[in-house]
């Protein structure tokens, strides 16, 4: 501020709004990757659709993992079902699990066509020990470890995220964090995520106060897609 000066200076503020409207249509694909391991276990499906782990005892089966993608129709803010995870609770010998593998998942869209890019799920896999023989009281369970949004995306000028919404029996009614896989038993669950509009600036008004331009301004945001990598663990 120079001595003895009047000056100008434009004061610069933003509000948001929340856009609505939109449908999208695509595809899903799903892949395990290459999995942490310790060098006495036992896996099979790098680069497939169904992961095994761990050395079956007599008469049981290992444990296997199975997503079964599909494609999508879906309206802004409505879940929407991503693909089965088709989970088989077999007896394994001590050691012979997994610590931990990746599911990738390329998600394309077809209409709009916005982009089409790979990213990967978060899970936790609590291995109990058989100790009972209550199928339920020697269950294994799935948890979902991250329910944030997986990335944003902008189309006709507006935000949106994706996120992931959790397991689901009901049609995506409603949505957990952790399914309940019960010994010796091959259970199925629905993978829900949701497409919604992210608050994007809208134009404010124009004040005068004291002298001072106060100008609540239009700032447009466009990034892209940005995803974040997880991993499903067995314990």
């Amino acid at each position: 501020l120079p001595e003895d000066s009047t000056v100008n200076s434009g004061l610069y503020g933003r509000i948001t709004t929340a856009p609505t409207g939109g449908s999208f249509q695509g595809s899903v694909e799903g892949l395990f990757g290459t999995p942490d391991a310790s060098s006495g276990a036992v896996y099979s499906g790098v680069g497939s659709s169904v992961f095994s782990s761990g050395d079956a005892i007599a008469g049981s089966l290992a444990n296997e993992v199975e997503f079964k993608p599909v494609n999508f129709s879906t309206n802004v803010n409505e879940s929407f079902l991503v693909g089965y995870l088709a989970y088989t609770n077999g007896r394994t010998s001590l050691g012979t699990n997994v610590d931990s593998v990746p599911l990738d998942i390329s998600f394309a869209f077809d209409d709009p066509s916005i982009i089409s890019d790979i990213f990967t799920f978060a899970f936790d896999f609590d291995i109990t020990t058989n100790s009972t023989g209550d199928p339920i009281l020697d269950a294994d369970s799935l948890f979902l470890l991250s329910q944030e949004s997986i990335g944003t995306f902008t189309q006709d000028n507006r935000l949106y995220s994706l996120e992931l919404l959790g397991f689901s029996t009901d049609l995506g009614l409603t949505a957990e964090d952790t399914f309940v896989l019960p010994e010796d038993q091959t259970v199925f669950t629905g993978l829900y995520a949701r497409i919604s509009a992210v608050p994007v600036p809208a134009s404010g008004v124009l004040l005068v106060a004291s002298g001072v331009l106060l100008v609540l301004g239009l700032f447009l945001m466009a990034p892209s897609f940005v995803f974040r990598r997880r991993a499903i663990a067995y314990q």
